[in-house]
């Protein structure tokens, strides 16, 4: 993205934000492009798209829409797993792969990622090839009525929806697969049949506070 662009990024997010909401997104990008690089020059911290960005070089409309999650926060709530081959991860609202980059770094047997904007699949998808993980299964279409994979064991999302929408999304999940939960950015307090396994709060900024579940077994659904 050119210096310009960049440059009225910062001057609209101080205006915004102020000064320490606006030094911790600099952290955060920088430390995205360092993940990128050390993870096989992936591109997965921009979120420039043609689809995506308005004229300001911001996000259309939610702008939290094409926000990457953080790597090593997500890499901190699957470690409170026992991920084992048998495990699928998947990642509804997957932008350009960096949650899928993050799982790859875990024993899973399958990852999938899910998202609308095309371009967001072809770019996730150039990624994973970087990381020689050409056969992840991509899926590209309206979470609200796609068939999910009946197979998926840990579903991540990144405040994708609203907090109802990501109920959905969870209520069409396989009941009889589906063991784990991480909602990343979201305001949701609990999920009927999932016991709360860590409700972490990152202070600099709440965007990347978590609740992990995991499913309780006492509980029908």
């Amino acid at each position: 993205m050119r210096l310009a662009t960049r440059v009225r990024q910062f001057q609209g997010n101080l205006a915004e934000n102020g000064l320490g909401p606006t030094l911790y997104k600099v952290y955060f990008y920088l430390y995205g492009y360092a993940f990128d690089y050390g993870s096989g020059g992936l591109d997965t911290t921009s979120p420039a798209t043609s689809d995506t960005l308005a004229d300001d070089g911001r996000p259309k409309g939610d702008r939290t829409a094409a926000f990457p999650c953080h790597p090593r926060i997500l890499r901190q709530s699957l470690q409170k797993l026992d991920i084992t081959p048998a495990d699928v991860f998947m990642d509804i609202g997957c932008g350009k792969g960096r949650a899928l980059a993050v799982a790859a770094g875990f024993p899973f047997k399958r990852l999938v990622g899910v998202d609308l904007i095309r371009h967001h699949i072809e770019v996730t998808r150039s990624n994973l090839q970087k990381m020689g993980l050409a056969e992840a299964q991509l899926i590209e279409g309206n979470a609200l009525t796609l068939p999910f994979p009946d197979d998926v064991t840990v579903c991540f999302l990144f405040k994708p929806f609203p907090e109802e929408v990501i109920l959905d999304c969870i209520r069409r999940l396989n009941d009889s697969s589906l063991r784990a939960i991480i909602v990343m950015g979201s305001d949701l307090e609990e999920v009927e049949g999932y016991r709360v396994v860590r409700n972490y709060v990152h202070r600099p900024s709440t965007r990347f506070s978590y609740l992990l579940l995991e499913r309780d077994p006492t509980v029908m659904r």
